[in-house]
């Protein structure tokens, strides 16, 4: 259970700060919420 736990961790992180969304015009949500687009064109 604690594997399962730490994954899905991992996963929700992945998901909340780094993956873009169509939603969001293909912006992670900090890019979104924090107006951070050169972030992610410089990496």
């Amino acid at each position: 259970m604690e594997q399962l736990i730490a994954g899905l961790r991992i996963f929700f992180d992945y998901y909340n700060s780094e993956r873009a969304h169509s939603s969001l015009d293909d912006r992670t949500p900090p890019e979104a919420y924090f107006g951070l687009s050169a972030i992610r064109q410089a990496a």
